[in-house]
């Protein structure tokens, strides 16, 4: 037994001893392949270096007002970015997502915001955000869902697909959040993914102090938005905001990637083009240990151009300011208690420059962002544009077209008289008497301008016919854009093609509806200023336009300068421009304005308007231009339910104050509310 226990040990040694020696051999051969054969070769790659190369984000472009105010400009900041050369990579989903929670609870402790447009609420039980249906049915074609998956399918499967079923279900909705934005815009080893931006400069050093834990973590130097006054042209200047897939197809063909920022409304999104800039190409080398050992600009990038606007701030922070004023006093008045909202512009009579676009109530482009869901769901809407997108009955403020049509066609001339005795008894056999504000008694185009008299309109407009009416509105822009660069409504103007497009018929009296600014009439703000603007420079419509002047940052170089583009000459005689302005004199001199202008400093032009709707008091028209014997600023104001026109003059009042410079004189004017030496028709 012994014998063979020996025997049996003595071979064990010989097998170990012959294995041992066999690795030492390969072991002695590898080395020398290593060493004397490749040799040479394996020191090059020991000694070869990473060369990557990076594109380096182009400063944006600042928005400055006509007098280089500035609207929207740059600082500089912080932004957490994560590098995918050194960030663990996706299948050490621990070392991941133990990063990731790591900066959020910094984040958290600041109270700072991180990058998460995942549909999904942040907390059990889960629920899709509401607002956010083509997000959610992106989500649900990633993930291979039906339509009809809920927000705890998607959750189980994004648990799924990041192998995440370590994690607590509230943690791991924190981490998806974060993988889910990395995949969306693209992270690779040449497109770094951004964390958060605009992180406080405590959150920064946090994040340098806790370094060796959180490998690939990087802070960058960026540009970010400010606004010097956020609350003053946020409906002009417009947001910005990330790119999303579906833009993101026809956007990279001009460079973009999906970690970029772009304009998403108003002249940020209109003028993207001119502000975005052009990026630059970086090469950084890296040595084996990772170290950075040369940075090179292979190609540096270029600002965006620097964008004046036509708007003056000043005006445009008057206009505003006077606007809140003026409804929380009609606010006051029996006449216009329910006064809620309104719109205004004012537009350059010989440019179309618009010098102002104010929509109230206003709201803050700093925290646009941070107060979108209150924004979108306070009842008065302040994120919808009333100064180019809401549309209104212009009431008698289109009278002047009715006027200016007759005129030119022969139907009245300035001797012509029609006379008031309140009710229009043209179609009394069919039971339809439509009444005046007054008994006016005999009036001509001028008085009836002047004391805004709907009777001589009525009875002007029949005879002039809708077809007429019409083709004269036309000339003047009403139911066209502007020409404005960012998104207008183009208005209805009635007519008899427009009803029967809706299977209606159109009658007899519709016609004299719509020629006092009645009936399916429908116009902006800004179309009623450029309206007015055109017969207060003798007949010749402008294009509106918000861009005055584009300049090359770097080298002050005009791109575009300062124009005036005619987009149709009217042909209205001379004679006839000259009596709807004598008619416009009169109304501020003695007619329904004179409680705001008869007393002024320049002479003007103006017509007031109380424009019916179908719930609520009528709401308040006014539309002016000055000075009356060199026209040089039109302005048109809208405020629903203020009652009636006439209330609204203190607005444009305020407006040409700041514009001719009597500002510190405006507390010495008359009101509408004060005592008044002459009788004051309302209108």
């Amino acid at each position: 037994m012994d014998i063979f226990d020996d025997k049996f040990e003595f071979n064990r040694k010989r097998v170990m001893i012959a294995i041992a020696a066999a690795v030492l051999v390969i072991f002695i051969a590898r080395l020398f392949e290593f060493q004397i054969v490749k040799g040479a070769y394996y020191r090059e790659q020991t000694m070869r270096q990473t060369v990557r190369t990076m594109t380096v984000d182009a400063a944006r472009g600042e928005i400055f007002d006509r007098n280089g105010i500035p609207l929207a400009v740059n600082r500089t900041g912080y932004a957490i970015i994560f590098d995918k050369p050194f960030f663990p990579e996706r299948r050490q989903a621990e070392e991941q997502s133990r990063i990731i929670l790591t900066l959020i609870e910094l984040l958290s402790e600041s109270g700072e915001e991180w990058i998460d447009t995942l549909p999904i609420t942040k907390e059990p039980p889960f629920e899709f955000e509401a607002g956010k249906d083509s997000e959610i049915a992106a989500l649900k074609k990633d993930l291979r869902l039906n339509t009809y998956a809920t927000a705890d399918n998607c959750m189980d499967a994004l648990i799924g697909k990041y192998k995440l079923t370590f994690l607590p279900k509230e943690k791991a909705r924190l981490v998806i959040g974060v993988m889910y934005e990395m995949d969306l815009r693209g992270f690779s080893l040449t497109v770094q993914y951004t964390f958060a931006r605009d992180v406080s400069l405590e959150t920064v050093a946090k994040v340098k102090e806790n370094s060796l834990d959180l490998p690939g973590v990087d802070i960058k130097l960026e540009t970010f938005r400010e606004y010097p006054e956020g609350d003053l042209a946020p409906n002009i200047i417009g947001v910005l905001g990330p790119i999303y897939r579906e833009e993101y197809d026809k956007l990279k063909e001009k460079g973009y990637s999906l970690n970029d920022i772009l304009g998403k409304s108003g002249i940020e999104k209109a003028m993207e083009d001119y502000l975005r800039g052009k990026k630059g190409i970086r090469q950084i080398v890296q040595n084996p240990q990772g170290i950075i050992t040369q940075i090179t600009e292979e190609k540096p990038a270029l600002p965006g151009n620097s964008l004046y606007l036509t708007i003056d701030a000043n005006i445009q922070r008057v206009a505003l300011k006077s606007m809140q004023e003026n409804i929380e006093r009609i606010k006051k008045t029996s006449s216009g208690a329910d006064a809620t909202v309104g719109g205004l512009a004012v537009v350059d009579v010989k440019t179309g420059e618009v010098l102002a676009l104010v929509s109230y109530p206003s709201y803050d482009l700093s925290t646009y962002y941070e107060n979108y869901s209150a924004l979108a769901n306070d009842p008065y809407s302040p994120l919808f544009d009333r100064s180019i997108r809401a549309t209104y009955p212009p009431g008698s403020t289109f009278k002047m077209v009715t006027a200016m049509a007759a005129l030119e066609t022969g139907v009245i001339d300035k001797n012509s008289i029609v006379t008031c005795q309140r009710y229009y008894r043209y179609y009394e056999s069919s039971g339809y008497t439509p009444k005046c504000i007054g008994y006016h008694g005999p009036e001509n185009v001028i008085d009836a301008l002047s004391h805004s008299c709907n009777i001589f309109f009525y009875d002007v407009g029949r005879r002039t016919g809708i077809d007429t009416l019409n083709e004269y509105a036309v000339k003047f822009g009403f139911g066209q854009p502007t020409g404005l660069e960012i998104p207008e409504s183009k208005g209805l103007l009635a007519s008899r093609v427009e009803r029967e497009k809706n299977g209606q018929r159109w009658n007899p009296g519709d016609t004299i509806l719509a020629a006092i600014g009645q009936s399916d009439n429908m116009f902006t703000p800004l179309q009623l200023a450029n309206y007015v603007a055109s017969i207060a420079n003798g007949g010749t419509r402008y294009e509106a336009h918000l861009v005055r002047e584009i300049k090359e940052f770097s080298t002050g170089n005009v791109v575009k300068g300062p124009y005036s583009k005619a987009v149709v000459e009217t042909g209205i005689s001379a004679g006839t421009i000259d009596l709807v302005k004598q008619g416009m004199l009169a109304a501020a001199k003695s007619g329904t304005a004179a409680g705001t202008f008869r007393n002024y400093k320049v002479n003007v032009g103006a017509k007031t308007g109380s424009a019916q709707v179908p719930n609520g008091t009528a709401n308040g028209v006014f539309v002016a231009f000055a000075p009356y014997e060199n026209p040089e600023i039109a302005v048109a104001i809208v405020v629903e339910h203020a009652g009636a026109g006439s209330v609204l003059g203190p607005i444009a009042r305020d407006i040409f104050d700041e514009y001719f410079g009597f500002n510190k004189q405006a507390d010495n004017y008359q009101n509408p509310a004060s005592d008044s030496p002459v009788t004051v028709p309302v209108d």
